[in-house]
């Protein structure tokens, strides 16, 4: 017995997952039912997720988060422009993909769906919604260039200047 809040959370995640080709987004390739499962079958990113790397290897140097932060925004531009908000942006969404298996590579994708919303282009939010659609858990999307620097203070465990983001 799911949730019914589960139940749609996962319906969610597979419609916006299934309409967005993008390589900044985790890739969906089928769902597999069966009497007492549900399969997401998605492309397999190896290297875990943005998360993981900070608690294994601490503080990233500045440069190394004005790469991902920039990363984050081509995905988000691409959600935005589908008229998508993804509502839980947090290092525990954004994988590690390494193309060439060299490390030298690494890009992010965005992963985890299941609170986002999709928007006509004929909505108009009101402040509650931009509120729910840019902030969820603390993990603030970018709407303004301040809040985006609490994303990067997090990857780099210390206070940054928000003018010195190379994004």
């Amino acid at each position: 017995d799911v949730p019914v809040a589960r139940l749609q959370a996962v319906q969610t995640e597979i419609e916006v997952l299934h309409t967005m080709q993008h390589e900044k987004i985790v890739h969906y390739f089928e769902t597999i039912r069966t009497e007492a499962h549900l399969y997401l079958v998605l492309e397999y990113v190896e290297n875990g997720s943005l998360a993981t790397l900070v608690k294994n290897f601490g503080a990233f140097p500045e440069h190394l988060v004005c790469v991902y932060v920039r990363q984050v925004l081509i995905g988000l531009e691409f959600l935005h422009e589908q008229g998508v908000c993804h509502r839980d942006l947090k290092p525990e969404n954004l994988l590690l993909d390494d193309p060439t298996g060299d490390g030298r590579n690494i890009t992010l994708k965005l992963c985890d769906f299941g609170l986002s919303v999709a928007l006509d282009q004929d909505s108009v939010l009101d402040e509650k919604q931009v509120s729910e659609c840019c902030c969820r858990f603390g993990w603030c999307l970018v709407v303004h260039f301040p809040a985006f620097a609490a994303f990067a203070a997090h990857l780099l465990r210390s206070p940054i200047s928000p003018g010195y983001m190379g994004v």
